[in-house]
């Protein structure tokens, strides 16, 4: 998303929900008075320690594999392929897809608590 959209977004709703309980998202309900950006930054840190451990692991694939060529392939097979599988139907494959936004995460850490 460009900063202009962003500005007009921000512009046109404001931030003042910003300071809110997270608890007005339904999902969150269970997760308190922790404020929205208290959880936008929870989302964040989570996002980018996933980034890093995914990077560490390409790299380690990479120094394994004997060329370029097979490094891809094993890359494809473990990240996409449980992605498309569950893509294409099968609700099982969900619990293969690496988690990378978070969002299921907090619901199931938000269900925990509940």
């Amino acid at each position: 998303m460009s900063t202009r959209k962003r500005r007009r977004i921000i512009s046109a709703y404001g931030t003042d929900g910003i300071t809110a309980g997270v608890n007005c998202i339904s999902d969150m309900f269970a997760l308190g008075e922790l404020p929205v950006w208290g959880y936008l930054v929870i989302l964040l840190t989570y996002r980018t320690a996933v980034l890093i451990l995914f990077s560490l692991l390409l790299l380690w694939i990479s120094s394994r594999c004997q060329s370029p060529t097979t490094a891809m392939v094993v890359t494809l097979a473990l990240f996409c392929l449980p992605i498309v599988i569950y893509l294409a139907g099968a609700d099982a494959a969900k619990y293969l897809c690496v988690p990378i936004s978070g969002n299921r995460e907090m619901r199931g850490v938000a269900g925990l608590l509940s």
